[in-house]
């Protein structure tokens, strides 16, 4: 049943990856180390285009350190480089939140993340079915008999 196993396995490595969405959260009600995305005032936005390479009003980071009126996020700046750096290169952002119109937290989605799931499992299972699959029907083949599979594609009109 080598089927089953390869199975499970695409189930859970796409259970894994997950589907995310970002949902509202209260600056006092967000987890710390949770990943985050702030919407900010243009003037604040103008303030950090320096910092984080761009002028964008949404800032997205982990959040490490949240205070009476600020919130301090840790926000990537691009990916390990081969032959520079091994790791990716971060910076720390302090963001008042008098300045922050919109908080929202990453949250899974357990609604997508299974739709997609279940949606792979039954486009493999039914590939496996259709192309072959006789030992998850448990059909045996009989012998003696031609048991291919003939997949008939017409390729020109009009031919006789």
């Amino acid at each position: 049943m080598l089927f089953g196993k390869r199975v499970v396995l695409l189930a859970a490595a796409l259970a894994s990856a997950g589907c995310y969405v970002y949902t509202p959260v209260r600056p006092s009600d967000a987890i710390l180390d949770s990943r985050v995305r702030a919407t900010v005032s243009p003037r604040q936005a103008a303030e950090l285009a320096p910092v984080l390479r761009n002028v964008t009003p949404q800032v997205v980071g982990t959040l490490v350190e949240r205070n009476g009126d600020t919130i301090l996020l840790d926000v990537p700046l691009f990916g390990a480089v081969p032959g520079m750096s091994s790791r990716p290169v971060h910076n720390r952002v302090s963001l008042p939140l008098a300045d922050v119109t919109a908080l929202e937290a990453r949250t899974l989605s357990r609604w997508r993340t299974g739709a997609v799931v279940a949606s792979v499992v039954a486009g493999v299972a039914t590939g496996w079915v259709v192309l072959g699959g006789n030992d998850i029907v448990g059909d045996k083949p009989k012998p003696g008999a031609d048991n291919a599979i003939r997949i008939r594609i017409p390729i020109g009109i009009g031919f006789r």
